[in-house]
């Protein structure tokens, strides 16, 4: 039976044979729980054996579709923050002065960690899979445009990255931490200093007229490490503008120079989605 091949991949270990014959007996007979089961153990145990070896990639997309699953048989729920956590990267950015906005005014912040790229699709896929959330507007019938699976997630409103960081157990960067972490201490004008922006140091001007995947412009990194925080999306913050509406910071691919400064503000409606909106968290 479907089932018995299902137990027989498992315990070899060949997972994806073993969820291709549970989906099979699924498809005729959805209710049935030994199925349910035996496909959720497919999830549980690739999820396990990914993380034992830190592919936290893999770890948090098995371990979301776990916790998605109908008949979720274990609570896999912390195991599964853990592991994305470890996936986003997080890039400490130490205490102390650093000088801020237009008008260099020096301020103050405590410690905290910041994701090192923005959210990309992939990672947002895990959000979707594990709370069945409605998939962002561009993605095609519920999937990822192929190719662009590391591609900062997009059309996804602050309403949209608050559930996000609710769901994920992180939050959204005040504009002050987003800042701090893009320009470092002496006040530069962009993430890599005060050199105009070319082609080689981030995505901007609609040079390539779309998105490009994190980390692509190594050359164009903050002082700290972290990378896209000039062009690609333009990023969601905390805070709320003082003319409404939300916080966004760091330009996107189809600005020019003068919008890609780590002091370069723009804003929008907290339920406003955008092809050039995305975001990054602080863990």
């Amino acid at each position: 039976s479907y089932t018995n091949a299902a137990k027989t991949a498992l315990d070899a270990a060949r997972y994806e044979e073993a969820r291709s014959h549970a989906l099979a007996w699924l498809a005729k007979n959805k209710d049935d729980g030994e199925a349910q089961g035996l496909l959720w153990e497919t999830h549980f145990r690739s999820g396990q054996e990914a993380y034992d070896r830190k592919d936290w990639r893999t770890a948090t997309l098995q371990w979301a579709l776990a916790v998605g699953q109908k008949g979720n048989f274990k609570d896999v729920g912390s195991l599964l923050k853990t592991a994305l956590h470890c996936w986003l990267d997080p890039v400490e950015i130490p205490a102390g002065d650093f000088l801020y906005g237009d008008r260099k005014q020096r301020q103050s912040l405590n410690l905290f960690r910041m994701s090192r790229a923005p959210v990309t699709n992939i990672q947002y896929k895990a959000f979707v899979d594990a709370t069945h959330r409605e998939a962002p507007s561009h993605w095609v019938n519920g999937s990822i445009p192929a190719g662009k699976e590391n591609h900062p997630v997009v059309n996804v409103s602050w309403d949209d990255a608050q559930a996000f960081c609710q769901w994920a157990g992180v939050r959204l960067p005040t504009e002050q931490q987003w800042e701090k972490a893009a320009r470092g201490t002496d006040g530069r004008t962009y993430p890599w200093g005060n050199q105009a922006p070319r082609g080689n140091l981030c995505n901007f001007k609609n040079i390539v007229g779309d998105t490009m995947p994190v980390g692509h412009y190594p050359k164009g990194a903050s002082p700290y490490g972290l990378l896209d925080m000039a062009g690609n999306v333009w990023e969601w913050c905390e805070n709320a503008h003082e003319q409404g509406g939300r916080v966004l910071r760091g330009g996107a691919y189809n600005d020019d120079a003068s919008r890609v400064g780590c002091a370069s503000r723009n804003r929008d409606h907290q339920s406003g989605r955008d092809a050039n909106h995305g975001f990054r968290v602080v863990c």
